[in-house]
């Protein structure tokens, strides 16, 4: 495992836009009299999808009906105070590739977020609608645009959300290193508006071709409650992601 000179050029250049992404956020949501309030996390994620019917034949109209694949996803959240845990998260739910450059996701989502001043766990379920765009530029930039509208339901409250993700990412044939960077908004229909941005910067390595590693770095930047001030969070992201590359499960032979 080694880092060729491209990586070095392309993590300056993810480094770059990082740094116009953590600018850019700073100045909008970031009072200079919260500056000394800076939060830590460290979110911890595996992801896993299995392939169910891959596109063989266009002639099998019933690979209209079932998934192209099926995520299974959990996320561990800790912090602010260690090792408190912030947030347990599991998601479940199919993929249809519509086209190269178009897919949609469904999802059932279930969360617990502690309260940090009683230390109780406030259980969350979600109904996720996922569309998402992909192309590149060129050969070596590939974007991804992810909208995601979700159907949020606690026992005291249901509203509705809904984030949108511009993703970049730096790619070079025959390498293992892919540097990426991110910036997520969301938007609570239940009365607050924009209440989050989270901003990414890191790299991935494909350590075998179906899985692969995530290293990076999150500025994230959650509106208090109540107010118009915004809490800064940094957190150390690390992810695992596993997508089969089987021939699938309902696999069938053409008529």
């Amino acid at each position: 495992m080694h880092a060729p000179s491209w990586l070095i050029k392309s993590l300056r250049q993810v480094l770059s836009v990082g740094l116009l992404l953590a600018f850019f956020t700073l100045s909008v949501f970031l009072p200079p009299a919260q500056a000394q309030n800076l939060k830590t996390e460290l979110w911890l994620a595996n992801e896993f999808q299995l392939t169910l019917s891959p596109e063989t034949d266009p002639n099998l109209a019933w690979h209209d009906i079932i998934p192209d694949q099926m995520r299974f996803y959990t996320e561990l959240q800790e912090g602010p105070v260690f090792p408190d845990i912030h947030q347990l998260l599991w998601r479940i739910g199919p993929i249809w590739n519509l086209t190269p450059h178009f897919s949609v996701a469904a999802h059932f989502t279930n969360s617990a977020v502690q309260n940090l001043e009683n230390r109780r766990f406030i259980e969350e379920h979600r109904l996720e609608l996922e569309p998402l765009f992909r192309g590149k530029f060129g050969e070596q930039i590939g974007w991804a645009n992810r909208h995601r509208i979700e159907y949020r339901v606690r026992a005291d409250n249901q509203r509705w959300r809904y984030r949108n993700r511009l993703a970049l990412s730096f790619n070079q044939p025959g390498s293992d290193w892919t540097p990426f960077v991110s910036s997520e908004f969301f938007f609570d229909f239940g009365g607050e508006g924009l209440n989050q941005n989270r901003s990414v910067v890191g790299v991935g390595y494909q350590l075998n071709p179906s899985l692969r590693l995530n290293l990076s770095y999150m500025l994230r930047f959650v509106k208090q409650s109540g107010g118009n001030a915004w809490d800064p969070i940094h957190v150390a992201f690390v992810s695992l992601s596993y997508q089969s590359k089987e021939g699938g499960v309902f696999q069938m032979q053409s008529d």
